[in-house]
């Protein structure tokens, strides 16, 4: 085959970049890797072995699990045909909606707290550190060391930076 006088030069494909490649470009960006997460299991309330070394058999709930029996993010989902009565499905399904429930509250008066998306983060991690010197005082305090003496030794040289 004959090369025409107008085609342009092969552009050689430009070279794969260096793992240190700048940050913020697309040869320096990470691929980020999903979460592992862990398949759910039956819950253990299902089944009952009546002898040893025998196979498990899945019963029907007369009554409703507590927390410790069933975790939603751990079981797999219980349907009617779990329970031996439609009532206990509705009520376990209440019982759900109702922690789910104080659990988005919680969040809600968190972020109410937190303020806006910027300030949140570091409202979240100023929280995090008070909570953490606060356990430090309490583990200080009951070595016997005077936790009070210790936070007013740092006073004097706030209040001279702030003259």
């Amino acid at each position: 085959m004959a090369k025409s006088k107008n085609a342009a030069p092969a552009v050689p494909a430009a070279p794969a970049a260096a793992p240190s490649a700048a940050p913020g470009t697309e040869e320096g960006k990470k691929k980020r890797k999903a979460p592992v997460r862990t398949p759910l299991v039956d819950c253990p309330a299902l089944f009952v072995t009546e002898k040893e070394g025998e196979e498990p058999k899945r019963i029907k709930l007369k009554e409703l699990l507590t927390t410790e029996q069933f975790n939603p993010s751990k079981h797999k989902p219980l349907t009617r045909k779990d329970f031996e009565a439609e009532y206990l499905f509705y009520e376990h399904r209440a019982v759900l909606a109702e922690n789910k429930a104080v659990n988005l509250r919680a969040k809600a008066e968190e972020s109410k707290k937190l303020g806006n998306v910027g300030d949140a983060a570091k409202a979240k991690k100023l929280l995090k550190m008070q909570k953490a010197m606060a356990e430090l005082q309490a583990q200080l305090a009951a070595q016997g060391v005077d936790v009070a003496a210790l936070m007013a030794v740092n006073e004097p040289e706030e209040e001279t930076a702030a003259e």
